[in-house]
């Protein structure tokens, strides 16, 4: 809940919000001078605004769009800490791809960015859905975490997050972490506050785990004594080593979307309500859940991707992904062959 001192933007907001013209389709409304649509309801409110889902009308890729209700003196800063993370390309970070000043009837009613939209789940998500995480996956996700730090920081000038925790970190859905950032204007913090939260977030993680606790709370208070995100990535890079072989955040991604429990644990999984089968004429033979701005047959029972959220190519078969890019990749040209 923000400050009592705050309340008035976020009315402002939610009242502006209705004011957006409506677009073609019911629920969606149009964000003024951009290409940008957006569906009600929205996702969430954090310290900057609220979160809606969008689209880009033009390229059809799916966005997440924070509409801001900053003040007209802070409106500079606010694009340009945006900016500057719209210049980063890297795949560990949930990045902004635009943003820009928001006019209604001839009136500025607030500022947005544009994100791009990940197919996974929050860590916090994962946490009320297993209480007891694997050390391994705990290692796994703030390791995740640490090298998205490490690029921020590493940044000219360097980039402090600020609200390094489970709810601004996201699994995709092949295990890979990657770290929302959504800057404020609020005063920077110092890079030293992200280590600490580091920290915080392994012990949360941990929290519940069947895991000895003198190892934890070692590694816990290291990551807090840390100089600097790099140090942080070679200590969990050493605790993921030693816990190899445990169940993996992968596995727990997928049991999360298979509603299954854990590998020997007994919690119960969610109750799945068993959907009627209608004849269609096409047989199901395999299904891979992503979002691609470009899929293409590679040959028998394969299919070569390029994901929207990483920007990376793959190639699956059977409903997995069996090969992915090391990083992400600018298609300029696509060409296919006679036989497909």
């Amino acid at each position: 809940r923000p400050p009592r001192s705050t309340l008035f933007p976020y009315t402002t907001l939610f009242r502006s919000c209705s004011q957006l013209p409506p677009g073609d389709i019911p629920g969606e409304r149009l964000v003024p001078g951009t290409r940008f649509v957006l569906r009600a309801p929205r996702l969430g409110v954090n310290r900057l605004g609220a979160v809606y889902a969008g689209r880009d009308a033009d390229t059809r890729q799916a966005v997440m769009l924070l509409l801001a209700p900053v003040a007209k003196d802070q409106g500079d800063d606010f694009l340009g800490a945006v900016a500057r993370l719209i210049r980063l390309n890297e795949s560990c970070i949930v990045r902004p791809l635009r943003a820009g000043r928001i006019h209604s009837a001839g009136k500025r009613i607030g500022d947005y960015a544009a994100f791009e939209s990940v197919a996974g789940v929050r860590v916090s998500e994962l946490q009320q859905r297993f209480p007891h995480l694997p050390t391994l996956a705990a290692y796994e996700i703030v390791r995740g975490i640490a090298q998205a730090l490490e690029v921020l920081h590493n940044a000219a000038p360097p980039i402090v997050h600020g609200e390094v925790g489970p709810e601004t970190a996201l699994v995709t859905n092949y295990g890979g972490v990657k770290l929302i950032c959504m800057l404020s204007t609020a005063p920077p913090a110092a890079s030293q506050d992200d280590l600490k939260a580091l920290s915080a977030t392994l012990a949360s993680l941990l929290a519940g785990d069947q895991a000895p606790v003198e190892p934890v709370a070692r590694l816990v208070q290291a990551l807090k004594d840390c100089s600097s995100a790099a140090e942080a990535c070679r200590l969990l890079d050493s605790a993921c080593r030693e816990t190899s072989g445990e169940t993996g955040l992968r596995t727990v991604v997928d049991c999360y979307r298979d509603h299954k429990p854990l590998p020997g644990r007994a919690e119960e999984a969610p109750a799945i309500q068993p959907v009627e089968h209608k004849a269609t004429g096409f047989e199901m033979v395999c299904e891979l859940e992503l979002m691609a701005d470009g899929a293409w047959p590679a040959g028998p029972g394969q299919v070569l991707a390029w994901e929207q959220g990483s920007r990376e190519l793959l190639l699956a078969r059977g409903g997995a992904v069996i090969w992915r890019d090391d990083r992400p990749m600018r298609l300029r040209c696509v060409v296919q062959a006679e036989a497909g």
